[in-house]
């Protein structure tokens, strides 16, 4: 598996699980929410999203 699948792979592992965490928080009560989940899959996502445009740009340049 190469590294652009791969980090397509974890995106997308990612977004579920974001839905999943969006899923389990209780929004009547948000003062109790345990927003790290949220919080570490978005900066997951951020960084797949800048590691897929730098190897995209690698391969163009070759």
């Amino acid at each position: 598996m190469n590294k652009l699948k791969l980090a397509h792979l974890l995106l997308f592992v990612s977004i579920i699980l974001l839905i999943i965490n969006t899923y389990n928080l209780d929004f009547k009560n948000l003062q109790n929410g345990n927003y790290w989940g949220i919080v570490s899959n978005l900066l997951l996502m951020i960084g797949m999203i800048i590691n897929i445009r730098d190897l995209n740009n690698r391969e163009e340049h070759k």
